[in-house]
């Protein structure tokens, strides 16, 4: 399993309005679940959608997306790359409003155990 922490804040000078939160998960990740302590309205699930109520300014939250691999025949070392941006009616500055990160696949060894039988 992986999660995502999607940091959420207003550092401009105004309430942020309509704000809006895409979260789009890379191929061969499925979702389990999210939290959140801002108050949203998921909107869509792929990708991954949040309406959240304004922002006032110095507001923050997050938003934590638990995701599994879903595809098993991806070899060791793919990269898989989750991008997520926010906006809002009254943003000032778009410059800061997407984020990246980078997960490795490492698909474990599967081990079945084999059962033991012994006779008396």
């Amino acid at each position: 399993m992986v999660s995502f922490t999607l940091h959420i804040s207003n550092t401009g000078a105004t309430t942020a309005t309509n704000v809006v939160v895409t979260d789009t998960l890379p191929a061969g990740l499925a979702v389990l679940t999210y939290t959140t302590d801002l108050v949203v309205t998921q909107t869509s699930t792929s990708p991954m959608v949040w309406e959240v109520a304004d922002l006032a300014v110095g507001a923050s939250g997050t938003i934590t997306v638990v995701a599994m691999l879903a595809d098993n025949d991806l070899p060791d070392g793919t990269v898989l790359t989750n991008n997520a941006e926010i906006s809002a009616d009254n943003d000032a500055s778009a410059a800061n409003n997407t984020a990246s990160a980078n997960v490795t696949v490492d698909n474990p060894v599967m081990i079945t155990p084999r059962p033991r039988l012994a006779l008396p």
